[in-house]
């Protein structure tokens, strides 16, 4: 009897522990993130490297987060960051958006930029995976600054910078302001590797720039010493690299509390690198999943072998915790604040730079190029020596003056309404003006400074004129500086380089009905090839494929697309990314982010020495298709006719002008 009971009792128990366990398995619940999406919310456009690097994170993120969700982009771009971040502080915090930005983001917020919706420190943060800046300052060694005494005695240094608040331009100027240097001179507009050319052109004597891109791009200014290298910037405090054990931290020549507090704030800004964001609300579960998540995908070696691939250096994880505490640490007080606003917008500071001096503008005597009646432009015969008689003679009856393509630097020279002043500022920024420049003083009539997007195949003629002496038999000295198109108008606008060379940008000005000055041009025909990776044999191959191009409404934008409308291809087939210039669209090709692009000598020929084909070149009968992609509809073509009307006068003064050889000089022209 008592043996039964056990084991009803057994059996009981048993019945009731299934009463409770089963229903657990059987009707467990699913994970929040499955069969869902995830929106990454980004600051840059798609194609780019910022949205190739963040993508190369996705899978290793639905890897790690329960219930695999997909994961997609969403790109609003603009504002520096503003339009992103503003848009992902409004999302629903349901743990569905993420906000994946950039340093601007932080930024913006602590310098009080104007359009920031969003507090910083109601944020909830995930991480990101670059946290590692250095940068090093040095000067090239025939500059003969090889100490730091001398650094601070020799007046106007000349230090190159990207662009204005560019963060190669807000080190350097860190470092000219740590270590104490005069009157430093600062001339912006380059690339960085251009940057490294000007360097060893002479064009620039210092810079700052990061010591990984020295040991990758220009190892030989360590192994040659070509370099003098001053100081760095460890960016964590602290993390050494082993190369540059020896040189001083930029924080051991500070003494004030403000200075150090200056610095804490610009590595609080770079440490944070590409943060990732969620909006304020979040539940705390999702928080805890996704923060764990990113750990993990940060840590997974796949995704730092894929990032240094795709970055071309290793990825260096900052982690949530780590990433909120350094926000709330960032100097917040007014003086430091004024002190970095100060220095990021070139206005002068403590021991720093004078700015430039302005250049004046004279347009009173505007050149411009003949155009046929089907709006093609005339090729010049012995068109180098017409324009160096020209600049001479404007030299001698003119004295300061000299015309090139360029953007004028005071638009109040304009004899224009207020209303139009208004739109040819701003119109500055997006195309190029050509008109003529009265340089200040007798000495600006002897050197010119002059902006080059490249060394394509288009500007040669200039570096011959300039390697055969011929600006010298006209008594002009030269000097030309790399930079990206897209800021040379601000180059001229802050006094850096007199005058630069882009045309198509020009002609885009004069069918926007802003006034157009085109002194030459040095080539009938387009040199434009389309050069692709080894795989792609024909135009379809192309389809569902990146390819790069230097910008919108440039000579290489309007060559793809006739390009595509030969072949029958819609644009929705191909994407593109912008890249800037011919010298970076080479670089986009040759590390394999695209698979093709549009190049000019000696790009193409440098690419085809590597093993990229050359897939179609631009011919003549080509042109026509160019033109109509280029005109769009009826209404361009009408204030393309409008342009030329509004030019003839000038158009018949320049021919005359140009065609019309200097007596005194033309023995010298006459050897080109």
């Amino acid at each position: 009897m008592g043996s039964n009971q056990a084991a009803l009792k057994i059996g009981i128990l048993g019945f009731l522990t299934c009463l409770f366990i089963l229903p657990g398995y059987g009707f467990s619940q699913s994970p929040f993130y499955q069969d869902k999406t995830i929106t990454v919310i980004q600051g840059v456009g798609p194609g780019g490297t910022g949205d190739m690097r963040r993508k190369a994170l996705f899978p290793f993120l639905q890897k790690y987060i329960p219930g695999n969700p997909t994961i997609v982009s969403n790109y609003r771009p603009g504002g520096g960051d503003r339009k992103a971040a503003n848009y992902t502080y409004r999302a629903r915090p349901d743990g569905l958006t993420i906000g994946g930005l950039s340093s601007s983001m932080v930024i913006n917020a602590i310098l009080g930029a104007s359009g920031v919706q969003y507090d910083i420190d109601k944020w909830i943060y995930l991480g990101s995976p670059i946290s590692f800046f250095h940068y090093v300052f040095l000067t090239r060694k025939e500059a003969g600054l090889n100490s730091l005494e001398k650094l601070r005695s020799v007046p106007s240094v000349r230090i190159g910078g990207q662009e204005v608040g560019h963060d190669s331009y807000v080190v350097a100027r860190l470092f000219a302001y740590a270590i104490g240097m005069k009157e430093t001179k600062w001339v912006t507009g380059y690339g960085g590797p251009e940057m490294d050319v000007a360097l060893m052109r002479g064009e620039v004597d210092a810079r700052a720039t990061p010591p990984e891109s020295v040991i990758q791009r220009n190892p030989d200014w360590l192994e040659k010493g070509l370099m003098d290298f001053h100081a760095i910037i460890e960016i964590p405090k602290g993390k050494k690299l082993a190369r540059f054990a020896r040189l001083p931290e930029i924080e051991d020549f500070v003494g004030s509390e403000k200075d150090r507090k200056l610095l804490a704030m610009y590595r609080a800004f770079r440490l944070v690198g590409t943060p990732y964001i969620l909006p304020p609300g979040t539940s705390t579960a999702q928080i805890q999943i996704l923060r764990e998540a990113f750990r993990k995908a940060f840590n997974d070696p796949g995704f730092q072998n894929e990032f240094k691939r795709l970055a071309g250096f290793d990825a260096s994880p900052l982690m949530p915790e780590e990433m909120e505490r350094v926000i709330k640490e960032i100097p917040r007080e007014a003086e430091i604040v004024d002190l970095f606003k100060n220095m990021k917008q070139s206005r002068l500071f403590v021991r720093n730079a004078c700015p430039p001096t302005p250049v004046k503008v004279d347009i009173r005597r505007p050149y411009r190029i003949p155009f046929t009646q089907n709006g093609h432009r005339r090729a010049r015969p012995s068109y180098f020596r017409h324009l160096l008689s020209l600049l001479a003679g404007r030299l001698a009856s003119h004295p300061g003056a000299m015309f090139m393509p360029f953007v004028p630097a005071d638009e109040t020279q304009f004899p224009i309404t207020r209303s139009k002043r208004i739109k040819a500022a701003i119109a500055i920024f997006l195309c190029t003006l050509f008109c003529s420049v009265q340089a200040q003083g007798a000495e600006s009539t002897d050197k010119i400074r002059i902006g080059f997007p490249s060394l394509a195949f288009g500007y040669m003629p200039y570096y011959i004129a300039q390697e055969k002496g011929f600006y010298n038999n006209y008594g002009i000295e030269s000097e030309y500086i790399h930079m990206r198109t897209s800021i040379h108008a601000q180059a001229v606008v802050n006094g850096n380089i007199n005058y630069f060379t882009s045309v198509s940008t020009g002609i885009s000005a004069a069918v926007a009905r802003l006034p157009v000055v085109i002194v030459i041009s040095f080539s009938d025909t387009s040199p434009w090839v389309l050069v692709t990776q080894k795989d792609v044999h024909k135009p379809q191959d192309l389809i569902g494929k990146t390819v790069a191009i230097s910008g919108v409404r440039t000579a290489p934008y309007y060559f793809f697309n006739a390009f595509l409308k030969k072949y029958e291809i819609t644009a929705k087939d191909v994407s593109t990314i912008h890249t800037g210039g011919t010298a970076d669209s080479f670089r986009a090709l040759t590390s394999d982010r695209v698979a093709a692009t549009v190049l000019t000598p000696p790009f193409d020929d440098k690419a085809v020495s590597l093993g990229y084909k050359k897939l179609m070149r631009e011919r003549q009968d080509d042109c026509q298709q160019i033109q109509d992609q280029s005109a769009g509809s009826g209404k361009y073509l009408r204030d393309f006719d409008w342009a030329l009307e509004q030019r003839r006068p000038a158009q018949s003064q320049g021919r005359a002008q140009l065609s019309r050889p200097s007596p005194s000089r033309t023995s010298g022209a006459g050897r080109f």
